[in-house]
């Protein structure tokens, strides 16, 4: 993905997430209590992808500083996202779909979405999300983070690995069910 390319919004498999909240509780998973999907910015760094959650902002959010885990997404000088880059997770292509491929009932909600993206593409915030990321998954990987931002983060270590496992396991049992279609 080169530095000028565009990020999109893309909607995560909520049976992923449930999954990856097993072994990492500090991944949000709303267990059933919003009919809203999890919608967030895919981020691709040596072939490996990373959903990095889009949340609605918190009044406390208009008086946090930006850093290296934390970005605000403003339209109009008006703070209408922010993205915790502590909350990233590995997105493997089976569990992702773009937003604009999905059927929204709530059209405002949609309108809001497609906003938020223009912005986050607005102004290079983009490549500023991009290096920021970046920059914190080669530091937590390589274990240079200080503690109380380390403790901040999700253990993209240990992710990484329960990532790939659910993959290899969802495509066995497609395998296996497209198997059973010709019996």
């Amino acid at each position: 993905m080169s530095k000028n390319e565009k990020l999109f919004l893309y909607e995560i498999d909520n049976s992923y997430i449930k999954r990856l909240n097993e072994v990492e509780p500090k991944v949000f998973y709303n267990h059933g209590k919003h009919n809203r999907p999890f919608v967030g910015v895919l981020l691709t760094f040596n072939s490996q992808q990373y959903f990095a959650p889009l949340s609605s902002p918190k009044k406390k959010h208009e008086y946090m500083r930006e850093s290296l885990t934390f970005c605000k997404i403003e339209e109009k000088d008006k703070l209408i996202a922010v993205i915790n880059l502590n909350n990233m997770i590995p997105a493997p292509n089976p569990i992702v779909k773009k937003v604009g491929n999905i059927k929204f009932n709530d059209k405002q909600y949609f309108n809001l979405l497609m906003t938020q993206q223009r912005s986050i593409n607005a102004n290079n915030n983009n490549k500023t999300i991009r290096k920021k990321a970046k920059k914190l998954l080669h530091l937590y990987t390589h274990n240079l983070l200080p503690n109380k931002v380390k403790k901040l983060c999700n253990d993209f270590n240990k992710l990484n690995y329960v990532s790939n496992k659910y993959v290899k396991q969802v495509k066995y049992y497609k395998y296996k069910n497209i198997g059973r279609q010709f019996e």
